[in-house]
């Protein structure tokens, strides 16, 4: 009762996101995702991508934004849509029910800062959902979640529909 997430299962830290197991920092080295992969592949995320999202944190302004909006989109927006279509080939040739798109896959870095007492405009971290219809509008998936000191992937389910929750709680 209370909160709506009736299922979660999380992997918190960098265990489980290759040998980057005390910095939390994930080099190229550490993804091996052009393994039996068709069309897209990841590579990694770009050399510049965790000390760029650090930097945003310090430098919350539109102006900073703009003149480094290249780098965030070579090292952080382009492989983050690699990852995500990497990852949902690879769960489509394992017969799982997730699939990932470079267009609708990905977070926005934009805040939505009408209604929040933080006005800061931009994310400082990277996500991106894998579901059954490629689309953050599904009620489950898999989340991957990408910031300098808190890297996770989890799944779970919102609002699942009636009979699937009782299915699920027997």
């Amino acid at each position: 009762a209370g909160a709506h997430l009736d299922w979660f299962f999380g992997v918190s830290g960098a265990n489980g996101l290759g040998s980057a197991q005390t910095t939390n920092r994930l080099a190229k080295s550490d993804w091996d995702w052009t393994a039996d992969m068709s069309d897209t592949t990841f590579t990694g995320f770009g050399q510049q991508a965790f000390p760029f999202l650090k930097a945003l944190k310090f430098h919350a302004n539109r102006e900073w934004f703009a003149d480094n909006k290249a780098l965030y989109e070579s090292d952080v927006k382009n492989p983050l849509g690699d990852l995500a279509e990497a990852a949902g080939e690879a769960c489509e040739k394992a017969g799982l029910p997730f699939r990932g798109s470079r267009k609708t896959s990905p977070f926005r870095i934009y805040r939505d800062v009408r209604f929040s007492k933080d006005k800061n405009p931009y994310k400082t971290n990277a996500s991106a959902v894998l579901s059954r219809t490629g689309t953050k509008k599904d009620t489950g998936g898999i989340y991957m979640h990408f910031e300098p000191d808190n890297c996770f992937i989890a799944s779970g389910l919102w609002y699942p529909p009636s009979p699937q929750l009782k299915a699920m709680r027997e």
